[in-house]
């Protein structure tokens, strides 16, 4: 277990120096002698690239030997994985059953994919209630994409029927001081248009610069001229 932490804080920088590539090894001599969290980690930088090699495919075998093993983060990952594979990856279970596994486990990412998968519609039929109630959940346990698409939900009513803008721009306020770049532009457009909040074109940028996003006409209110700002 040491030796895990170990690849952990290379991995992070935490009290050693920050090197990817020693993390890489130890993860991928871990997982070699049987580490269920080391299989995850080193299929995670397989799958991204996130050491000396870019291996999808070897980081999804990874994935799987550590999902079939119980490891949760890795049930997910696996799901999302074998969700945008197309038919590369083959398995019994569908992504939603991996998903739903580790939401009944109580993992918060596996409430949040559950719910866009019923948000989307794609691998099963669309159930926007029962999306509405699954990003609830996950919002409450601090994930952040959660909480922005519950928003966006709420901002185009497509939750419970009824655009609720205010809902909408609080939750956007909630997941942009988060640091969620997508409820930043959001929250900077709803203060732009004076919906859900008093117009406040300061503002509007003010949070369309934290998310890098640089419109190229920005109105001042109640005036003709606009000014450029860099793209």
């Amino acid at each position: 277990e040491a030796a895990y932490q170990l690849a952990v804080a290379h991995e992070m920088g935490f009290g050693v120096k920050h090197s990817p590539l020693a993390a890489f090894v130890l993860y991928k001599n871990l997982s070699r002698a049987g580490h269920v969290g080391a299989m995850y980690d080193y299929g995670r930088f397989l799958y991204q690239g996130l050491g000396p090699v870019l291996d999808e495919d070897a980081g999804m075998s990874m994935f799987k030997e550590a999902a079939y093993e119980g490891y949760v983060p890795a049930q997910v990952a696996y799901g999302f994985g074998l969700e945008n594979g197309g038919n590369r990856y083959k398995d019994y279970y569908t992504p939603l059953w991996w998903y739903e596994r580790a939401m009944s486990q109580g993992y918060p990412d596996g409430f949040y994919h559950t719910a866009r998968v019923y948000r989307e519609g794609k691998i099963v039929g669309r159930n926007t209630s029962e999306a509405l109630k699954l990003y609830r959940k996950a919002a409450d346990m601090g994930v952040l994409d959660a909480t922005f698409e519950l928003g966006l939900m709420y901002k185009h009513g497509a939750g419970e029927g009824q655009e609720d803008i205010e809902k909408a721009v609080n939750l956007f306020m909630k997941a942009a001081k988060g640091g969620h770049p997508g409820a930043m532009y959001n929250l900077g457009k709803c203060y732009m248009e004076g919906k859900g909040v008093q117009q406040d074109h300061s503002e509007a940028l003010w949070w369309f610069v934290q998310c890098g996003y640089r419109p190229r006409d920005f109105f001042l209110s109640n005036s003709s001229k606009s000014f450029q700002l860099s793209s």
